[in-house]
């Protein structure tokens, strides 16, 4: 007797998308105009930003910046 090969799901979007894609940070200027920090202006609605988009130093200038809400996702 042959056993049946159990069918394999095909994978999730998420699962196939690099790792630049996923969203890695959440940002919200507080401002209504926005705020340039990092070379990138962030408005008042959220951006979410890639992994890879900003070097570890310039995320942790964006944490420290009182005029942003920066959220790890």
């Amino acid at each position: 007797m042959t056993q049946a090969k159990a069918k394999q799901a095909p994978p999730k979007a998420a699962d196939t998308e690099p790792d630049a894609a996923k969203p890695v940070l959440r940002i919200t200027a507080k401002p209504r105009d926005g705020f340039r920090r990092c070379g990138v202006h962030h408005p008042a609605e959220p951006v979410e930003h890639g992994a890879g988009r900003f070097s570890d130093a310039e995320i942790a200038v964006l944490k420290a910046e009182p005029n942003l809400v920066v959220e790890d996702l």
